[in-house]
């Protein structure tokens, strides 16, 4: 008997001590200390490599670290051990990627976990619902010709829209009067005519919508009016841009509308103000992820629009496309449809594209764009038989170009991970032990980044070759 209690005892001391050692990496985790956290969570699943909060952890650590392959293990070990709260984000990963069947099984694995605790989440009904809008947009994916793209700041990303005259002018915030500036837009559209700008403000929800604001004679600009409370559908409302027939107008809104994020929609404003119920723009226009600016440049023949979708820390991918005049999808039954939805390569988007593209992309804007923002990145890449590249601009494929914007991205990050290191072993060498486990954690995850560098290097090399 008296075993029996030590044995006990024993146990729910290892039990107070784990718990303990696991609310020290969420709390890790919840400042944003994710390097740390990890190094903690490591050396807690060396010990109890089935525990179920750990591994949810762990996954959500490499979630926000870029490793998504990685967290999806992570949170399949922590699935299998009863946590629900792992299905969540596999379900929710595996709607941004497209995977609607895999998504499903993962509901399923939520509900079973749920009812044996005898709970509900609403939280599944309204992403099944999500998954059924997506689903119905892959049946409505638009045939465009991308002929370009930029990887660029996500915060001044609008500067490198360079748009025709008669398309009109995108400025930031400061544009406005000052008068109006206390609101701090992104943005503000002036369309050719001079007459009228467009912004978003917070209405008194604290809700983004977008306003108008008549530009008098003398070059006063009138008290801001709104467009209409249902351009937001119940979210923000926000980057608006308006074609050159002035009627008709896109803008992004995160309400109930959107399929994820910000999504793009068109609308027409009638002459009394009014504006018809917004239509969203569809696939690949939207994604799971946010998608906002599409800016339609009738006189040079040119679109853009900016996206998260390629998940690139603090940048966007702004897509130049060929806008079609009347709207043609691909076969909905086409076995490549969800790649033609995310835009996995933009040069199978051309492939039945009967214009000119290296015409459209010697085009002055586009080189204007590059020269405004990507350009300045230099690098030293060999690309065989004596050539080397030194500048995104001597890349010939758009594909390789931005393979070569995310090898620099990471490339970034292994290069702060090697300065980190170099200042925990100072650290250590002046007696701070603590950082020990964290700088051998720390070198594992520099190796396994300097064997990705290679291969996205080669990558890149082979898709400039093809």
């Amino acid at each position: 008997m008296k075993r029996l209690i030590i044995a006990i005892f024993v146990f729910l001391s290892s039990v107070a001590v784990w718990a303990a050692a696991i609310d020290d990496a969420k709390a890790l985790y919840r400042s944003g200390n994710y390097d740390a956290a990890i190094v903690q969570l490591t050396s807690i699943l060396k010990k109890a490599p089935a525990n179920a909060t750990a591994n949810y952890y762990m996954g959500l650590c490499q979630l926000e670290t870029g490793e998504v392959a990685k967290a999806k293990e992570y949170f399949r070990k922590a699935e299998d051990k009863g946590s629900y709260a792992a299905s969540q984000q596999l379900a929710q990963l595996a709607i941004e990627e497209y995977q609607f069947d895999v998504a499903e099984k993962h509901f399923a694995t939520w509900e079973k976990l749920l009812k044996k605790e005898r709970k509900t989440d609403p939280a599944i009904d309204r992403l099944r619902m999500r998954v059924s809008m997506l689903q119905g947009m892959l049946g409505n994916v638009e045939k465009i010709a991308i002929i370009d793209s930029l990887v660029v700041d996500s915060v001044e990303f609008f500067k490198y829209y360079k748009l025709s005259e008669e398309a009109g002018h995108i400025y930031e915030g400061a544009f406005l009067p000052p008068a109006y500036t206390d609101s701090m837009p992104r943005m503000v559209f002036l369309p050719q005519s001079n007459t009228e700008l467009f912004w978003a403000q917070p209405n008194s929800r604290g809700q983004l919508e977008l306003v108008s604001a008549q530009i008098l004679d003398d070059g006063s600009v009138q008290a801001p009016v709104p467009m209409g409370a249902s351009l937001g559908a119940g979210g923000d409302a926000d980057f608006p841009f308006f074609d050159t027939d002035g009627i008709t107008f896109y803008f992004a809104s995160n309400g109930r509308n959107s399929i994820g994020g910000y999504d793009i929609f068109m609308s027409r404003r009638q002459s009394d103000g009014t504006v018809f119920e917004p239509q969203n723009m569809g696939m690949p226009y939207n994604s799971a992820y946010d998608d906002y600016m599409l800016v339609i440049d009738d006189a040079a023949g040119l679109g853009w629009w900016a996206t998260d979708r390629n998940q690139i820390p603090g940048k966007v991918t702004i897509y130049v496309f060929v806008p079609n005049e009347t709207r043609i999808n691909y076969d909905a039954d086409d076995p490549d449809i969800a790649d033609y939805a995310f835009i996995r390569d933009i040069e199978a988007t051309q492939v039945d594209f009967d214009g000119d593209i290296e015409e459209l992309l010697n085009n002055p804007l586009i080189h204007s764009a590059k020269e405004s923002g990507e350009d300045e990145l230099t690098f030293v890449l060999p690309m065989g038989n004596g050539k080397v590249y030194r500048r995104l601009n001597d890349f010939n494929s758009p594909k390789a170009r931005q393979a070569m914007l995310q090898y620099l991205a990471r490339l970034k990050d292994f290069e702060d991970m090697k300065t980190k290191l170099v200042a925990m072993r100072l650290g250590y060498g002046n007696g701070d032990k603590a950082v020990g486990p964290e700088i051998l954690s720390m070198e594992k995850r520099l190796l396994s980044a300097e064997t990705l560098l290679f291969k996205l290097r080669n990558q890149v090399v082979q898709m400039e070759g093809r």
